[in-house]
């Protein structure tokens, strides 16, 4: 009998515990379901979740000047999309290619051959280009900002490893081709920068690492490249230097995996609206299960190789998670309801064309001045401006200021 009484007991007191544990996991559910969306190996603090909105106040005024700077497969081109748009509409000024180049330069430094003259200077500056803060500075607005966007190196490597063709462009026959590159680097980097392969490739000069540490090139870490310049890679105090210099010149450095996220922040730093940062992805890739390929083995070579990427990326996580903390407002809702409005509008883009009167409304939002979203608007969110602003340049510089110069030696 006294048994079965401390069994019911158990039993009881069994049943407890899971209603207590299940309610906990369903509160959490309602009040938390966005996190595990953003979270990246980190909790973030419960202050993110207070309901007021961010008091802009008489101060804050719209970013029209900044350089972004464009790193490789990061989502680039979609957020392109966006500047290129906000510039458009506002009549900004751009520093464009010269002729119908896509490129500022790269992967080589920027030099004035490598764009358009201006008579009223420059804005904005998105394209494709190696930051380097001296050279840019001299020729943006004295209030410029820059800002960038990096990813998750192994995930970056894989997007890089398929758009640029490596496993085609190297002759591999393996039926796990990144397997295969990890395991024998030297091999098939030496093909892919050779002179043999340079008509296979695109935009790529020989001798240049599409692979290896490619998101701090961008950002303008001395490797090395072109042959005879300076190469920090092997000297851990001046990595930490150079990283802490970023940190210091960039006003934000966005992370893909998290791209909601970015824009929020974005936002918050350029004081803009939810209508400026509206996006329909652009140029992306799909190259199947990334986390089949991440195995241990393959973490581990890709580490040793690409380890400046990884340092990039794990500082510069922290500080964009570190914002997030000290956001001033809601920033989960406001994630959700940027979300939803972008959701709203794609879905109104999607059943008007742009002959239709019809007119998309935001109003009174907590987190986003009204605006107005009109169907012929549409178009903006997947056009390519490029080529229409460098026609427009054309008009009032003349297409002979603007030829490709003999010293250049990008191929884009």
């Amino acid at each position: 009998m006294r048994r079965r009484r401390v069994f019911m007991l158990f039993l009881i007191t069994l049943c407890l515990l899971c209603f207590y544990i299940l309610s906990l996991f369903y509160v959490d559910i309602q009040t938390d379901t966005f996190k595990s969306d953003f979270i990246l190996d980190r909790d973030i603090n419960r202050n993110l979740y207070v309901d007021s909105p961010i008091e802009r106040g008489s101060v804050c005024k719209p970013q029209d000047n900044f350089t972004f700077i464009k790193c490789m497969k990061c989502g680039t081109e979609t957020l392109g999309t966006v500047f290129r748009r906000y510039g458009f509409i506002r009549n900004l000024t751009f520093v464009l290619p010269v002729e119908k180049r896509l490129y500022l330069g790269w992967p080589y430094q920027m030099e004035t051959y490598d764009y358009r003259p201006s008579k009223l200077g420059f804005n904005i500056l998105v394209e494709h280009a190696i930051y380097n803060n001296t050279k840019m500075s001299k020729i943006m607005a004295a209030d410029n900002k820059f800002i960038t966007i990096i990813r998750e190196p192994f995930s970056h490597f894989i997007s890089v490893f398929y758009y640029f063709r490596i496993h085609h462009i190297t002759n591999m026959t393996s039926k796990d081709p990144v397997t295969e590159y990890l395991h024998n680097i030297d091999k098939y980097e030496t093909i892919y920068k050779s002179h043999q392969a340079s008509k296979t490739r695109y935009c790529i000069p020989d001798g240049f690492s599409i692979t290896k540490n490619l998101l701090s090139h961008c950002l303008g870490f001395p490797l090395g490249f072109p042959v005879g310049q300076q190469n920090i890679a092997s000297h851990p105090q001046a990595v930490a230097e150079y990283i802490a210099k970023l940190d210091k010149e960039f006003s934000l450095v966005m992370i893909m995996d998290y791209y909601d996220e970015s824009l929020i922040l974005l936002k918050q730093e350029f004081c803009w609206s939810f209508k400026d940062i509206l996006y329909l992805t652009q140029n992306k890739g799909s190259y199947g299960n990334v986390q089949s390929l991440k195995t241990p083995e393959n973490l581990r070579l890709h580490k040793e190789y690409d380890f400046l990427d990884y340092q990039l990326f794990d500082h510069f996580n922290k500080t964009f998670w570190r914002k997030v903390e000290e956001y001033p407002g809601n920033f989960v809702a406001e994630v959700r309801m940027f979300r939803q409005i972008k959701s709203d509008v794609t879905k109104f883009c999607s059943i008007n064309d742009a002959k239709s009167t019809e007119v998309f409304q935001v109003t009174n939002n907590l987190y986003t001045d009204d605006f107005e979203f009109e169907a012929k608007e549409c178009r903006f969110l997947r056009y390519y401006f490029l080529n229409k602003l460098q026609d427009i340049n054309d008009q009032y510089v003349g297409k002979n200021g603007v030829k490709v110069s003999k010293l250049s030696k990008a191929l884009c």
